[in-house]
């Protein structure tokens, strides 16, 4: 990412969030054209893993435990109104498990770390 000729593991995981998010968009778009549902191509279709802003409420480039609580909820109550099965929400991850250092403070390179490892976590199930 900063052109040093190195790739370090942030820039790694980086990477690869951004793959997966284009993944999905690309299966997303595919999905839609085959239902027909008349949106344009990948229109109407969000993705299944949240951003790190959607829960970063102040925007400071820090997610607190009370943003991450509350984003939380705001996300479910959307996805319940959108007709989502919630399934297995009482397993949701904690704060903690998120803020890999302790400093009670998730950057965004602890959240898309975590996000990595959590889809890994789903694809071995």
């Amino acid at each position: 990412m900063n052109q040093d000729g190195q790739l370090t593991e942030q820039e790694l995981i980086v990477g690869q969030q951004a793959q997966m998010q284009n993944r999905r968009s690309i299966s997303g778009q595919v999905s839609n054209m085959r239902q027909g549902n008349g949106k344009g191509v990948g229109m109407g279709r969000k993705s299944n893993m949240p951003s790190f802003s959607e829960f970063d409420i102040n925007g400071d480039g820090v997610i607190l435990a009370e943003e991450l609580y509350e984003a939380r909820a705001e996300r479910i109550s959307e996805r319940v109104k959108q007709g989502y099965p919630m399934r297995n929400i009482a397993n949701s991850s904690s704060f903690e498990e998120i803020d890999a250092n302790g400093d009670q403070k998730v950057t965004s390179e602890e959240f898309a770390k975590f996000q990595v490892k959590h889809r890994q976590q789903m694809m071995q199930k």
